[in-house]
């Protein structure tokens, strides 16, 4: 049992291949709009808000640092928690960054040159072959400059994949029973460290979100973390006793919680943090 993430370019059919692997393997396959349902259904956010963290135009978020911050937090928290039970194999370029340490996670980036990219866009979307060439050259351009935004990446670095694929070389099918074959590896096999080590990564990124969902705390400077002993640690630094006991409280009731300590410092200002242009009210 592993976790698969693939990195696509446009037009690489990186997706049919996701789809076909899983297919073989008997996993579930999640693409980016199911990690932004997640997000959407567990912190209360507009899927469009979230999307803009994966697919927005980059001139956006350099204008909203702080927005972009948090709603990445949000897309974060979902991939981990999706990936945690394993068997998973996920279409996302984000997902092999927040999984980078990962040992037991398949990484892949599925290429193809830009004429058989062109050429798969004109056949499924039916446009002229100037108009799939300028839709890879702005997708290449936007994906890359994300990436570098957002993890200070190039995300054509082949030392951030466990194989490269070239599509041009290799058929879906190929491709989907090479990684397959992977995954059934030794050294995909997630020990009992690597289970415990995604395990924390993925409460202690859900503390954040969660921290940041609720509007009695998304102002405040607190955040969470995992203790070896499996305990819960929060710190930071609000303005009132009553903010220092909110967090602890929206802390307790996250699933897989236990023994919280609680070092929110109280000091007394006029306002903490900065307000967030469009982040959604959680009902």
């Amino acid at each position: 049992m592993g976790v698969l993430v693939i990195s696509e370019e446009l037009g690489s059919s990186g997706d049919e291949v996701g789809r076909a692997v899983a297919g073989r393997s008997g996993y579930c396959y999640v693409s980016r709009g199911d990690i932004v349902q997640h997000a959407e259904r567990h912190f209360g956010q507009k899927a469009e808000d979230l999307n803009q963290v994966l697919e927005g135009k980059i001139g956006y978020w350099e204008a909203f640092n702080e927005s972009r911050r948090w709603y990445l937090t949000f897309i974060e928290s979902a991939i981990l928690e999706i990936v945690e039970p394993d068997r998973v194999v996920m279409d996302s370029r984000t997902a092999v960054h927040v999984l980078i340490s990962a040992p037991h996670v398949l990484k892949a980036r599925i290429v193809a040159p830009a004429h058989v990219r062109c050429e798969h866009l004109r056949k499924t979307e039916q446009i002229a072959p100037d108009a799939a060439m300028q839709r890879i050259m702005d997708s290449d351009r936007e994906r890359a400059a994300r990436i570098q935004l957002l993890y200070r990446e190039d995300w054509a670095n082949p030392r951030l994949y466990d194989l490269v694929l070239n599509r041009e070389r290799f058929g879906i099918d190929q491709c989907a029973e090479m990684l397959a074959n992977l995954l059934k590896a030794p050294a995909f096999e997630p020990s009992n460290e690597a289970r415990q080590t995604l395990k924390a990564q993925s409460l202690a990124r859900r503390i954040d979100a969660e921290l940041l969902a609720d509007p009695r705390t998304r102002r405040l400077s607190v955040h969470g973390r995992v203790l070896p002993g499996g305990g819960v640690e929060i710190s930071g630094v609000v303005g009132t006793h009553r903010g220092r006991r909110d967090a602890e409280s929206i802390v307790a009731a996250i699933p897989g919680i236990g023994s919280i300590s609680n070092h929110v410092d109280v000091k007394e200002a006029s306002s903490f943090g900065v307000a967030v242009p469009g982040l959604g009210v959680r009902p």
